[in-house]
């Protein structure tokens, strides 16, 4: 009776470690996506919010599309999605210097030092 059980349960972790779960290793992460896209705009010291108010004023401009953001640390620069800063391909800016984008009073509830927008967008 043991060895049944014993060869159930073996058998059995083996059909679920080879199923593997239905895990897609395929899956692209952020950056990879970000990295594909024509265009990147890193805004540093900005929160997930202001990044999310930016992209809705990029996509109102209909020159782009397929646009994907992304809150990672305040550490990315051009070269973490294989761009150089050129102000093309790739641009690097600060909260301060993109504050015309907001009517906010109070401009701390974009601010997080820790993080950056990253927004990356492909031309239509």
């Amino acid at each position: 009776m043991n060895k049944i059980v014993l060869t159930g349960l073996t058998l059995s972790a083996l059909l679920l470690s080879g199923c593997g779960g239905g895990s897609n290793t395929n899956k692209k992460s952020i950056t990879q996506q970000i990295s594909e896209r024509d265009g990147v705009v890193i805004i540093h010291g900005a929160n997930k919010p202001f990044c999310e108010l930016v992209s809705n004023e990029v996509i109102k401009d209909n020159t782009t599309k397929d646009v994907i953001i992304d809150s990672p640390s305040n550490t990315v620069n051009c070269a973490t999605y294989g761009k150089v800063n050129d102000n093309i391909n790739c641009v690097e800016e600060t909260l301060a210097n993109m504050l015309d984008l907001t009517t906010a009073s109070d401009i701390t509830i974009y601010e997080d030092p820790s993080k950056a927008c990253v927004i990356g967008t492909n031309q239509k």
